[in-house]
């Protein structure tokens, strides 16, 4: 007799349980990163982007954003088709780091020749940065990152960033063209750029083996010559790596001097 009653007990229990996992059941996904996509709007028209929130942003609405610029590359290299993962990837080796990363929902077609676009794809990712900030909850650090065409632009965008600007602080540019390497030397030789308003500003700057070896390192030499009050500066050459293979391994430490302790 009593083993019946324990066997209806068991019964009950069983039961309320399933009860209480249909009225709160567990979605595998509420376990995992969401990546969203969403229209924004920019120079009068409509672009496409996505963003990814990691598991964190439940719990944490003041985490860093970073932007990645994904462009076509010059010919005879290959345009990269996983670079918004190359971040999330860089993301999680940084100890007790997390952050939000969004992009363009494509690829952009640059043309490597010309710059004088930079400023169209600079207030893009500004409009860019003001919607994310109006419609998530997010904190106030952006991060610009990007390799070749894309590096080129982050690179002369950093010159051409002041205070009234959206805030866009840290910059991470990765292995940029010969055409972008020279403007940033007149750039810098010049000095004629906005300084009023610029600080706390982190710039990390690579370049892969044999890729425009001399004028890379003018470029640096020059930033680090001029000595910016506003700006805290990195560099990496990457000697093994080319141009195809340098982006994964100079992003992990683009954001890790951005953001590691």
């Amino acid at each position: 007799m009593k083993s019946l009653f324990n066997l209806w007990l068991l019964f009950a229990v069983s039961l309320i349980i399933g009860a209480c996992s249909k009225e709160n059941p567990t979605n595998p996904e509420d376990n995992q990163p969401k990546i969203e996509l969403f229209t924004f709007s920019s120079h009068n028209t409509d672009h496409q982007a996505k963003i990814r929130l990691p598991i964190s942003y439940k719990t944490n609405q003041n985490l860093p954003v970073i932007f990645l610029m994904d462009t076509t590359e010059p010919p005879l290299f290959e345009t990269g088709l996983d670079e918004f993962e190359k971040v999330t990837a860089a993301v999680y080796t940084i100890p007790k780091f997390d952050a939000i990363v969004v992009s363009l929902e494509s690829i952009i077609e640059k043309d490597y020749t010309r710059y004088d676009s930079t400023n169209y794809y600079y207030v893009l990712f500004n409009d860019l940065a003001k919607y994310v900030d109006l419609n998530f909850e997010v904190g106030s650090s952006k991060t610009l990152i990007g390799r070749g065409n894309a590096g080129g632009m982050i690179l002369l965008g950093l010159f051409q960033e002041s205070g009234a600007s959206h805030g866009f602080t840290n910059f991470v540019s990765v292995d940029i063209p010969g055409s972008a390497i020279s403007l940033a030397n007149q750039t810098l030789i010049s000095n004629n750029f906005p300084a009023s308003g610029k600080e706390d500003m982190k710039l990390h700057y690579s370049f892969a083996g044999g890729h425009q070896v001399d004028q890379n390192r003018a470029v640096i030499n020059r930033i680090q010559n001029n000595n910016y009050a506003w700006l805290t500066f990195e560099s990496e050459e990457y000697p093994s790596l080319t141009h195809e293979t340098v982006y994964p391994q100079a992003y992990k430490d683009g954001l890790a001097f951005i953001f590691g302790e």
